[in-house]
C-alpha cells in the first residue's frame, strides 16, 4: 500500500512537471504508463495496433495539451479513463464501417439475387480498397514499411525488430504506431467516403 501511495504521489510530481512543460517528465510519464495501459487496453480489445494507437494519442494529446490540464487525483486512473475513451472511440469507428460493409454484402449474399451491376460495384469497391491500400503503404518511409513488414508479417516482436533495423525499441514502437496510424486515418477516410 505505501508502495502504491508513493508510486502515486511521484506521479503527481511528474504530472505537475509536465504542466509545466517539461520534457524529461512527460517522457518518464510515458515510460512508467505505457505498459501498464497497454495491459490495461487488452481488456477491451486484443488489437494490439489499435490499442497502441491510442496510447500514442493520449500520450500526444497530452504533450499538445499540457498547459491546460489540472492535476488529477489520479494519474493511473486518469490515464486508463483517456485510453478507454480513446479505445471505445476507435472501436466504435471500426465497427460501424464493418457493419456497413457486412449489411450490404450480407444483402447480396442472402437473397443469390445480386445483379451483375450489383456484383461489378462490389468489386469495383474491392479493387479501390486494395489500391488505397497500395496508395498508403507506398507513402510510407522505407523503415515505415520494413518495420509494418517485420511485426505484422514476420510477427516478430519490438524488441527482434529493434536489434535487425539497428534502432532503440522505443523508435521502433514510435514508428510502427506511426505507419499504422498514417494507414488507418487513410482507410477510414476512404471508408468514410463510401459510408
Amino acid at each position: 500500500m505505501k508502495a502504491s501511495f508513493e508510486a502515486d504521489y511521484e506521479s503527481v510530481e511528474l504530472w505537475k512537471l509536465l504542466i509545466t512543460g517539461d520534457r524529461s517528465a512527460f517522457k518518464t510519464l510515458y515510460d512508467q504508463y505505457v505498459q501498464v495501459l497497454y495491459n490495461y487496453g487488452r481488456r477491451y480489445t486484443k488489437d494490439d495496433a489499435l490499442i497502441e494507437d491510442a496510447i500514442h494519442d493520449v500520450f500526444c494529446h497530452l504533450w499538445k495539451s499540457h498547459k491546460a490540464l489540472s492535476v488529477p487525483v489520479s494519474v493511473r486512473f486518469y490515464l486508463y479513463a483517456c485510453v478507454r475513451r480513446v479505445l471505445h472511440k476507435k472501436l466504435r469507428q471500426v465497427e460501424i464501417m464493418l457493419n456497413n460493409r457486412l449489411s450490404a454484402e450480407n444483402h447480396f449474399e442472402s437473397g443469390g439475387q445480386a445483379t451483375i451491376e450489383e456484383q461489378l460495384v462490389l468489386q469495383e469497391e474491392q479493387l479501390q480498397i486494395k489500391s488505397k491500400l497500395r496508395v498508403l503503404w507506398r507513402q510510407l518511409s522505407d523503415n515505415q514499411r520494413k518495420a509494418m513488414y517485420l511485426k505484422f508479417v514476420r510477427k516478430k516482436t519490438a524488441a527482434e525488430i529493434s536489434e535487425e533495423m539497428g534502432l532503440g525499441r522505443e523508435a521502433v514502437y514510435k514508428m510502427i504506431q506511426r505507419a499504422v496510424k498514417e494507414m488507418r486515418g487513410g482507410v477510414l477516410s476512404f471508408f468514410t467516403f463510401w459510408l
